[in-house]
């Protein structure tokens, strides 16, 4: 493992281990900046990137933002301002792991909790599913009102807690490619895309919404190969600026299955960005108006 891939694998077991810190909220934030993100910590004057997101983790209580990170409930949001076919079929909603009947579920599916991130089963074979195993994980997953403490993200804690099972899908490559469009008050401006995400070794390769290749890394490492833009890239555009009008900053989340696009989620506060260089920071940061 590079020196890189290192670093990054390191601090990921930091916001875990802060999560056990007895401190409010700000002061958790103030933890979480230094010690994660080596940033120094001032409200006064915010200018950068990962100010500006903890900024608006502390005063900004936009309501609809509990809603559109509910991974079942803005689905209602999405089929109301693109349309339905830009969805992932639901096969069901639980509100307990024993909810589940595994025998009314196609041999290929997703199981996920939608109030939190990485809280995913994706099964590619059920006759291989340990059933008994997959109930216990999503049941401490679904009782587990954490996530929310971690980085001080409080609309997670106000997500009644669900179990969403989705269709499989993939592309005729067996690959299932995630576009995140970074949109600052309704504009997507940068677009990242995630090579092997469920593999160990993955890396980023991120653009501008005219698809320029960015030369720079977000936590990531950043992928060397090339990355060629969707011929329906336009309406990927469209759709992310679409779902994110009227908000200050929301990463909107699309897959392109052989041309077919689909809707993902939509993530506020991505302020875990280790940007190299630095300077991106900046220059992300200016996207984002703020009142004082």
């Amino acid at each position: 493992m590079d020196t890189q891939r290192l670093f990054y694998k390191f601090r990921k077991t930091i916001p875990r281990r802060l999560i056990m810190l007895p401190l409010n909220m700000s002061k958790r934030l103030y933890v979480y900046l230094r010690v994660v993100m080596c940033r120094k910590f001032g409200w006064k004057v915010p200018d950068s990137y990962a100010m500006k997101v903890e900024w608006i983790k502390l005063y900004d209580r936009n309501p609809m933002y509990v809603q559109l990170a509910d991974k079942v409930k803005v689905k209602e949001y999405v089929k109301e301002l693109v349309g339905e076919e830009y969805l992932i079929k639901t096969l069901g909603v639980y509100k307990s792991a024993e909810d589940i009947d595994f025998n009314k579920l196609p041999d290929r599916f997703v199981l996920k909790t939608n109030n939190a991130s990485g809280t995913n089963i994706i099964c590619r074979d059920k006759s291989k599913l340990d059933i008994s195993a997959a109930r216990a994980k999503l049941q401490k997953w679904v009782e587990d009102r954490s996530f929310g403490w971690k980085a001080g993200e409080w609309h997670y804690r106000l997500i009644e807690p669900r179990i969403l099972c989705e269709e499989f899908v993939n592309d005729k490559n067996g690959e299932l490619r995630d576009y995140k469009f970074f949109c600052f008050n309704g504009v997507p401006r940068f677009v990242w895309v995630d090579i092997d995400r469920y593999k160990p070794d993955k890396s980023r390769a991120i653009f501008d919404a005219e698809w320029n290749r960015q030369n720079m890394t977000l936590a990531t490492p950043d992928y060397k190969g090339d990355v060629k833009k969707p011929e329906n890239y336009d309406l990927m555009l469209k759709i992310a600026a679409k779902l994110s009008q009227g908000l200050k900053l929301v990463r909107v989340d699309l897959y392109n299955v052989d041309g077919k696009i689909l809707f993902g989620e939509m993530t506020f506060f991505s302020g875990d960005m280790f940007f190299r260089p630095r300077k991106f920071d900046k220059v992300w940061g200016s996207l984002i108006d703020i009142e004082k």
